[in-house]
């Protein structure tokens, strides 16, 4: 019987010490990869998938492609890119999570923060206020494009280009009191629909919302039935792209302009010759201008084609906006901090400021 016993136990430290040698982690979570040389280039073809959440047709998708074709240009056609609109491939939160696994290649949609609660803060209102200061801070060399690719790279994924998605604003068929608005002491007695993220509910709790979590691919049905009231993560084009059909306002609360990264799996980096690697990063910090300027061309046209189509369009004064930043701001990075750590709140705060005094120059 006791041989039996040390038997099964020598069989056990067998298993957990050939485990330990294939690299077993955390179900989900993959070891971090090991730096290795790159294949050499053999005139092998390479044909990646990309997810994107954006629909044919609007700026996001145009922008997307538009970086599959630079990235074509760059390798003389040996990496071609496939794009995947309309989240065909799954949800944003669904497809990092095959990014982290290697499954899938690329992707340029939201910032998916279930894998990791510090990236809530590139949900933190008003670090943005105008197109130059987005310019400024959504690209990968700033000091928040360096904290979302440091927190990427411990999940095997590497961010290689970023667009801005827009000032947002909440669209809905009913928004609460019109005259109430940017009252910050007026409580909206509507439900409005939010992402299942910190930074998110705790926005449209400063702003005096009544949130409500639902995913982003139930909201269309969510806002038809009246499920939810209105929706919290869409700019103007977002909101007239697609539900235009269920909303009667657009209020501009410019409280957040999303940071979409565009990101590649580090397992898709490493199959790849050196110099279609370094032709893949270039394309992207390519892909990050071009996305601007795209996004930024056609932002105030979509203010015009709500209006158009008998959306009431209602935007705030310089003076009830400055109000409204300063004190959602205070409020929700205080209470991000424990999510992302009060280094980080701090280190945010000093880079609005060297941003702010960089741009008055």
């Amino acid at each position: 019987m006791k041989k039996n016993r040390l038997t099964a136990l020598i069989l056990a430290a067998a298993m957990t010490l050939a485990l330990a040698a294939c690299g077993g982690g955390s179900a989900g979570t993959p070891a971090p990869q090991e730096s290795k040389e790159p294949p050499a280039n053999t005139g092998e073809t390479y044909n990646l998938r990309m997810s994107i959440m954006y629909t044919a047709g609007t700026p996001g998708f145009e922008f997307c492609n538009w970086f599959a074709d630079r990235v074509s240009e760059l390798t003389d056609g040996k990496v071609t890119v496939q794009v995947f609109p309309g989240s065909q491939l799954g949800d944003y939160t669904a497809t990092f999570g095959e990014l982290i696994q290697g499954s899938l290649d690329l992707t340029w949609e939201s910032v998916a923060i279930e894998y990791n609660p510090k990236l809530n803060l590139v949900g933190a209102p008003y670090v943005v206020a105008n197109w130059d200061e987005v310019k400024y801070a959504f690209n990968t060399e700033s000091w928040l494009g360096q904290f979302v690719n440091g927190v990427m790279q411990e999940q095997n994924v590497r961010q290689i280009g970023v667009a801005p998605g827009g000032f947002y604003g909440i669209g809905g068929k009913n928004v609460g009191d019109l005259n109430t608005l940017f009252d910050l002491d007026v409580a909206q007695n509507v439900l409005c629909r939010v992402p299942p993220a910190t930074s998110a509910i705790k926005t449209m709790e400063a702003l005096n919302f009544t949130p409500t979590t639902i995913n982003y691919s139930d909201l269309y049905s969510a806002l038809q039935t009246g499920v939810a009231d209105c929706w919290y993560g869409g700019s103007v084009d977002l909101n007239y792209d697609n539900f235009r059909d269920v909303i009667s306002y657009y209020v501009a609360y410019n409280y957040l302009n999303e940071y979409y990264p565009l990101c590649i799996s580090e397992a898709t980096m490493a199959k790849l010759p050196a110099e279609y690697q370094d032709a893949i990063v270039q394309a992207g910090k390519d892909a990050t201008e071009n996305a601007y300027n795209t996004m930024y061309d056609s932002y105030y046209d979509y203010f015009d084609k709500l209006r158009d189509y008998d959306i009431e369009v209602i935007e705030p004064t310089d003076e009830q906006l400055a109000t409204m930043a300063e004190r959602v701001s205070e409020s929700v990075w205080v209470d991000l901090e424990e999510l992302v750590g009060a280094d980080n709140i701090n280190a945010l705060r000093d880079f609005t400021e060297q941003m702010h005094a960089d741009l008055a120059k």
